[in-house]
């Protein structure tokens, strides 16, 4: 199994990106028997970031890819579960889009394509991880959806299999690191263990 680990740098105030360094971190420790683990981290940058995830997705054709995202102002853990086709913000070179549609031949969204999000929550508070869920019809629509975006249109045209999901991560005055990057840690066990026990059906 091929797992894709990706994270955001530094951007706007923030000099230092926590989902940056829980991949780091993850891909130190990193020793689940059966599993390829590909760590990217991206700069907030409209134009590398769709060229960068789709070599990714050409090259690493990735079973499962979870992206993570710094969330200045979230308390918990939050899994996103819809992910819009629309771009809008400024970057860190100072490219601004303002509501345009990420790719015309898109759909209007694409879903978290990973099993049963709800038990994966519960599976994560049964573990003293704070975790929610986020699919409310409030559009995201920044860098963080775009990713989502991409992975869902890139599978959805070659009708891959490529699971994927994106967790919000607050910074650590908000969530403590060892509380978040546990987190992460679970929420990879948990699709990880899924996918083997659906592939061996």
């Amino acid at each position: 199994m091929r797992v894709l680990l990706t994270a955001y740098g530094p951007f706007g105030n923030f000099r230092e990106n926590v989902s940056e360094e829980i991949i780091v971190d993850i891909f130190k420790s990193w020793r689940k028997t059966g599993c390829e683990l590909g760590v990217l981290g991206m700069p907030v940058v409209w134009r590398l970031v769709e060229e960068i995830l789709e070599n990714a997705f050409e090259i690493l054709q990735p079973d499962l890819v979870l992206f993570l995202t710094h969330a200045a102002g979230y308390s918990m853990l939050t899994l996103e579960g819809k992910y819009f086709n629309v771009a809008t913000g400024q970057d860190e070179l100072g490219e601004i889009h303002q509501g345009e549609i990420i790719k015309p031949d898109g759909a209007e969204y694409y879903l978290a394509k990973v099993p049963q999000l709800p038990l994966l929550v519960a599976y994560l508070r049964a573990r003293k991880i704070p975790a929610i869920v986020s699919c409310s019809s409030q559009r995201m629509d920044y860098l963080c959806n775009f990713a989502g975006y991409l992975a869902g249109y890139w599978a959805d045209k070659r009708a891959a299999e490529m699971r994927y999901l994106l967790l919000h991560i607050p910074p650590p005055e908000d969530l403590p690191y060892n509380v978040a990057i546990k987190g992460v840690w679970l929420t990879l066990d948990y699709l990880t263990d899924f996918l083997k026990q659906e592939s061996s059906k």
